[in-house]
């Protein structure tokens, strides 16, 4: 199956940010990213992982806005959707890393990032 998670007006905190700076703001921005997730994902009625997912992203930015290098999101974007369940460990045992397209709106509203989840299990 082939699931979408839309999360509007967010982009994934880059690992530059959960690496660099006072500890008490990494561990805030972290928990921030786990439960705003985690919302989206419980509002959405995408099933639990109940085996390997392949995961894709396609992160749309606002005027103005810089891209930033497509390994930079994935460090907290992955743990937050293990901790609310979307993926069961982001090991390579259950997780296939997708692509990451990026896309400009051309308002700041337009800010959004599409979580594409695809279960894996017949394919192992």
């Amino acid at each position: 199956m082939r699931y979408e998670l839309i999360l509007p007006n967010y982009v994934p905190v880059s690992l530059n940010r959960l690496t660099r700076g006072r500890f008490r703001a990494r561990v805030k921005l972290a928990k921030a990213d786990k439960q705003l997730v985690g919302v989206y994902f419980k509002q959405s009625g995408i099933p639990p992982a109940t085996g390997q997912r392949r995961v894709s992203l396609v992160i749309t930015v606002g005027p103005g806005e810089r891209r930033t290098d497509p390994d930079a999101q994935w460090k907290g974007l992955l743990d937050s959707l293990v901790a609310c369940g979307a993926l069961k460990n982001d090991s390579a045992v259950w997780l296939s890393l997708g692509g990451v397209e990026w896309e400009r709106a051309e308002t700041a509203a337009g800010r959004r990032t599409v979580i594409v989840l695809e279960d894996l299990e017949d394919e192992r």
